[in-house]
């Protein structure tokens, strides 16, 4: 028996699901204009991020030399100590910027106490290109390029400068593998290069 108001007799919906997807082999990005640079916006997990950053490079230090071996409870341990005692901020986004400033530089410092002057470099730059890989700053391919031994340098085109002119020959093969496997640099060899200015003699 039908309730009043209710149809006695339903058409049946010939589509049940009330969104459907036009192309099912599609996964349409749920944001149509994505940040860029995820830092811009207050997430909590930046911190989070942050702190897995500079743990794997702290860990993997230890390749560079034996010594360097520190453990995940002493990470962990300055790390919160670190979120503890950092400035406070009234707002989210100003207490994250806060928290990822702060913890980069207190591991930094404090593991710099226990290397060698000669390593602290590598240790900055090592943290610096994490930072920027996870911000796509730096492409895998990129990263991959640069990690490459020295090419070979047989069978290369004709050094634009000439032999023994300003390009050395394992930098013109760089060029010219580098244009091979990084998008950003195709073309790279076609690009105009400065053309030395005679320095003017002096006047007796």
């Amino acid at each position: 028996m039908a309730t009043r108001g209710s149809n006695p007799n339903p058409t049946p919906n010939p589509n049940p699901n009330p969104n459907p997807d036009p192309n099912p082999n599609l996964n349409p990005d749920p944001d149509p204009d994505p940040d860029p640079n995820p830092d811009r916006s207050p997430n909590p997990n930046q911190v989070a991020t942050r702190g897995s950053i500079l743990y794997f490079v702290v860990s993997d230090f230890g390749s560079v030399d034996p010594m360097y071996q520190y453990s995940l409870s002493y990470f962990k341990e300055v790390f919160a100590q670190t979120v503890t005692n950092a400035e406070k901020a009234d707002e989210l986004d100003q207490r994250i910027a806060i928290l990822v400033e702060a913890t980069t530089r207190t591991m930094f410092v404090m593991i710099c106490r226990g290397l060698f002057e000669q390593h602290k470099g590598l240790f900055a730059f090592l943290i610096a290109v994490s930072i920027m890989r996870q911000k796509k700053v730096v492409s895998a391919e990129e990263w991959a390029f640069f990690l490459k031994p020295a090419l070979a340098q047989e069978g290369l085109p004709p050094n634009p400068s000439g032999e023994g002119g300003w390009l050395e020959l394992k930098v013109w093969g760089s060029v010219i593998k580098g244009e091979e496997e990084v998008p950003g640099l195709a073309a790279l060899k076609f690009s105009p290069h400065p053309t030395p200015t005679p320095t003017p003699k002096p006047q007796p």
